[in-house]
C-alpha cells in the first residue's frame, strides 16, 4: 500500500520520527495502528502514558553510576 502525504504532513512525520529515534515508516505504522485500535471511549491517563512510553525511542548509551556522582559533576 502506498499512502501519499502532502509536504507539510510529510515534514511533520519526518521531524517526529527523528525526535523519537525511529523511521518515518515505523512511526506512521505505529500511529495508524494506534488510531485504528483505539477503544471507543477515551483512554484514561495511565493507559495513554503507557501507549506513549511504548513508542520506539533511541535512548543511546546509559552512563555508569560512577559518572553521575556529585564529585564528578564539579571536577574540572
Amino acid at each position: 500500500m502506498v499512502i501519499e502525504l502532502d509536504s507539510q504532513l510529510l515534514n511533520a512525520l519526518n521531524e517526529a520520527a527523528i525526535k523519537r529515534g525511529t523511521t518515518p515508516e515505523k512511526l506512521a505504522s505505529f500511529l495508524l495502528r494506534l488510531a485504528l485500535e483505539q477503544p471507543t471511549p477515551p483512554m484514561d491517563h495511565k493507559s495513554w502514558v503507557k501507549v506513549l512510553r511504548s513508542i520506539p525511542v533511541e535512548c543511546g548509551l546509559s552512563l555508569p553510576d560512577e559518572a553521575i556522582t556529585s564529585e564528578s559533576m564539579y571536577e574540572q
